[in-house]
């Protein structure tokens, strides 16, 4: 038997090309296959974040992930960098995309998903090597912050509120939509000198983001995917993720304060 991860990793990469990319054709389903497909949005919260989401087909009798070699997996990479360096900056907003992917018939479950600061570019003119140096410590503490959100055990079975869901030959699986964001809180943290000595009065304030992902099942916004998916063509079925339906996911907390620090 064959496991297959699909990794779909929403990365912010540095893009050269600012020019509004042309709408993707229309899916064409294999024979003997079908599609799975989700709606992913990221909110300006966390434009500088990647994140990813595993799918992995399951047993028959949808108590297990199907057993099969590591690297035995597909992955899908989309960038929302584009999107962002086209907006103002005074006026960020939303940005979605349509994740699909095809696949075999079968059953299927969100085996897991993460987010993480991503080192990628920026508007500002600093010198690169000193701004890779600023994001690589800020995507070190992201990592050890990061909470990976899973729904199989280690020996491959399905939590209880696993989202199990099934691709059928010919046709569209429409999963909802996921939404990656960020709640805020600004505070004023010490100034230290290097031996740790804070004068009490000295501070910096700064944005602290705990970092969320919002699920909803299927709804109106598959409209704007009718072209994509075919829908005159293929058969397609709103599936709601019955383990994620109408929950927040928490993906990285705020930091932790620390004792004496200002609140």
């Amino acid at each position: 038997m064959k496991r297959v991860l699909l990794t779909a990793a929403l990365g912010l990469l540095t893009a050269a090309c600012q020019t509004v990319p042309e709408p993707l054709p229309p899916i064409q389903i294999a024979p003997g296959k079908g599609v799975a497909a989700l709606n992913l949005c990221v909110e300006p919260t966390v434009k500088d974040y990647s994140f990813s989401i595993s799918l992995a087909p399951v047993t028959a009798d949808g108590q297990r992930i199907v057993e099969a070699p590591a690297s035995v997996k597909q992955t899908v990479t989309i960038s929302f960098e584009s999107e962002f360096r086209r907006q103002a900056k005074q006026k960020f907003e939303r940005v979605c995309r349509l994740w699909d992917l095809e696949l075999d018939p079968g059953r299927y479950t969100v085996a897991d998903f993460s987010g993480q600061y991503a080192v990628s570019g920026t508007d500002v003119a600093v010198d690169p090597l000193f701004l890779l140096i600023i994001k690589m410590g800020a995507a070190a503490v992201s990592e050890a912050k990061k909470k990976v959100i899973t729904f199989t055990g280690s020996d491959g079975s399905l939590s209880a509120d696993a989202p199990v869901f099934e691709v059928t030959e010919s046709g569209v699986a429409y999963l909802g939509e996921m939404i990656f964001r960020a709640n805020t809180r600004v505070r004023d943290i010490p100034v230290r000198e290097a031996n740790g000595y804070w004068d009490g009065q000295s501070t910096d304030r700064i944005t602290e983001l705990q970092v969320v992902a919002d699920y909803s099942e299927p709804g109106a916004e598959i409209r704007n995917h009718a072209e994509r998916l075919s829908l005159t063509t293929y058969s397609s079925e709103p599936v709601a993720l019955a383990g994620m339906t109408g929950k927040t996911f928490l993906l990285e907390d705020f930091p932790e304060i620390k004792p004496g620090d200002p609140q």
